[in-house]
């Protein structure tokens, strides 16, 4: 069975080699004012690729609903990796910044993250349940991160980006200044 850690893997691989691009989506849609909307379709559809080839899942399924068995009334999520031979499928949710929406960004994955814990108990622990956000950190933002941070150390990831690549921090310590400015990952996962 994959594990978070693949995952998260897969999801930096992708974002890195966009950043890398001379003609960077990310970059294009969080440095550009004139465009609006967002960019998850795509990370969606990129980071299905990177999972399917690497991970070796051998379907996906994205914007459909959770099970009847998770009890969370059509609610539906971004990513669904199946495995050979009835293996325990991964539900993935993605939010990205739109714009300048930074903290609309951080609001909208905490209520994913919600989501996934309404969930039934045990339909939740016979699954793997995985949340993400992809955003640039600003000066004045920082503090919402640190609150993410503390709510429960266990099940979050961070990791921000600079040309040198990744930089995953996973110790109790606030963000650190040098974040500001970088284009930062947070990872949630019921495992």
């Amino acid at each position: 069975m994959a594990r978070s850690a693949d995952l998260i893997k897969a999801l930096r691989d992708v974002v890195e080699r966009d950043k890398k691009s001379s003609n960077s989506i990310i970059g294009n849609f969080l440095t550009k004012a004139a465009l609006t909307g967002g960019w998850e379709s795509w990370l969606q559809v990129e980071f299905a690729a990177q999972v399917l080839e690497t991970i070796k899942f051998t379907a996906f399924s994205r914007e459909q609903a959770y099970p009847v068995e998770a009890k969370g009334a059509g609610k539906k999520y971004d990513l669904c990796f199946i495995g050979a031979s009835g293996g325990v499928p991964i539900y993935a949710e993605l939010k990205t910044q739109r714009t300048s929406a930074y903290l609309a960004t951080l609001d909208d994955f905490d209520g994913d993250i919600l989501k996934i814990q309404s969930f039934d108990a045990d339909w939740k622990s016979n699954n793997m349940l995985f949340a993400a956000a992809i955003l640039t950190a600003r000066a004045d933002d920082v503090v919402q991160l640190d609150k993410l941070r503390k709510k429960d150390m266990t099940r979050y990831r961070f990791a921000h980006y600079d040309n040198d690549g990744w930089t995953v921090d996973d110790s109790n310590n606030s963000i650190p200044p040098a974040v500001k400015g970088k284009l930062v990952m947070v990872v949630w996962c019921n495992t």
